[in-house]
């Protein structure tokens, strides 16, 4: 994963990841990888989600829980000045993120992580109305502004029924080779 494409979605997905959640395991960001070497990256605070849907990233097939700390620390460490490729290494228990000269190694976290996959919006019915959180709707613009089209970024809205949850798609931008970005936001 090259550098601007990592801090783009760790930054992205920051946006949604729990803080100080008593769920620990929602401070954090989720990399689940498939055995088609897809990566789903996903954050959750439990009233929003991220899901970015990355091809071929190399990872081992899993899913990792890598602790919101360590990639503050990791998009702080990791310039954008100049281009390069990073290395992402994960065993049963760390994550190594090395390029450009420098290093991290985090410890991940021990904990089933909740099944992303089950919340994701389904059936398309009619809306005569939803009320959404107004950071989170904000916070999903940010993330759109990161993983979007540069200066233009393009976001998409489905809801399926009043007392559901709103998807946003975000169109990724082409120097990002996502294949897929979204946001779930739960109604008020």
């Amino acid at each position: 994963m090259n550098i601007q494409t990592f801090n783009a979605v760790m930054k992205a997905a920051l946006l949604s990841a729990g803080k100080k959640d008593i769920r620990y395991y929602l401070n954090s960001v989720l990399l689940d990888t498939v055995e088609s070497g897809m990566t789903h990256i996903i954050s959750t605070d439990g009233h929003r989600m991220l899901v970015v849907k990355q091809l071929e990233t190399g990872l081992p097939v899993g899913q990792f829980i890598i602790p919101r700390e360590f990639l503050e620390s990791a998009v702080k460490a990791f310039s954008c000045k100049h281009t390069y490729d990073l290395d992402i290494t994960l065993t049963d228990t760390t994550i190594v993120i090395s390029g450009n000269g420098n290093s991290q190694t985090g410890t991940l976290i021990d904990a089933k992580y909740p099944d992303w996959q089950r919340v994701i919006p389904t059936l398309d019915e009619p809306v005569n109305g939803l009320g959404m959180n107004a950071d989170y709707v904000s916070d999903a613009m940010k993330a759109a502004k990161l993983l979007g089209k540069r200066g233009n970024p393009v976001v998409t809205f489905t809801s399926s029924g009043n007392n559901s949850a709103m998807r946003y798609d975000i169109v990724p931008g082409a120097d990002y080779m996502l294949e897929e970005a979204f946001i779930i936001i739960m109604p008020c």
